[in-house]
């Protein structure tokens, strides 16, 4: 059995760690209860009905109620993010950091994007919009400028973008 470097310690805590986070907002978002105590309300029960308990139902409330349903693709993105750091960082000086970032760019468009779309065009559910505060506040500042139409185009652009920008796929090949 071979020891580990440092460096290969950090990446696979850094893999383990991020998954079980993952894990952990998952289910904390399956579990998900509207009467529980969370950020955004008081709480009519006593007891928390979330499996990963009080912490749990925080943590989904925020989330939901920021990103709305692209909320349940926030425990993918840390295992991603896991995945990323256990198989591609082994030397910091040789990382393609225009890659990373057009990557980073690329997913804050493909967010911006869906929770805009979202916001205008699925219905909500429990007590929150299904884009979250961020969609709202997105497509409430798009819609008095580019109408409904307009808006979803301009929202569809940035949700196509980010994906090639994420992901490198081209849409023409």
């Amino acid at each position: 059995m071979a020891r580990l470097s440092g460096v290969q310690r950090v990446m696979e805590v850094g893999m383990i760690a991020s998954c079980a986070f993952a894990f952990f907002l998952l289910l904390s978002l399956a579990y998900f209860h509207p009467s529980d105590p969370g950020w955004s309300q008081a709480g009519m029960q006593v007891e928390v009905q979330n499996l990963m308990g009080p912490v749990g139902a925080y943590f989904a409330d925020i989330l939901l109620f920021t990103f709305g349903i692209t909320a349940y693709l926030v425990p993918f993105a840390f295992a991603f993010l896991g995945w990323f750091i256990f198989l591609h960082i082994k030397n910091i000086i040789t990382l393609d950091y225009l890659t990373i970032s057009l990557r980073l760019v690329g997913m804050l468009l493909l967010v911006f994007g869906f929770t805009g779309l979202a916001s205008i065009n699925f219905d909500d559910f429990y007590r929150v919009s299904a884009g979250g505060a961020m969609g709202d506040i997105i497509s409430g500042a798009m819609l008095p400028y580019f109408n409904f139409v307009g808006t979803v185009l301009l929202l569809l652009c940035f949700f196509l973008t980010g994906c090639t920008l994420a992901t490198g796929i081209s849409w023409f090949q």
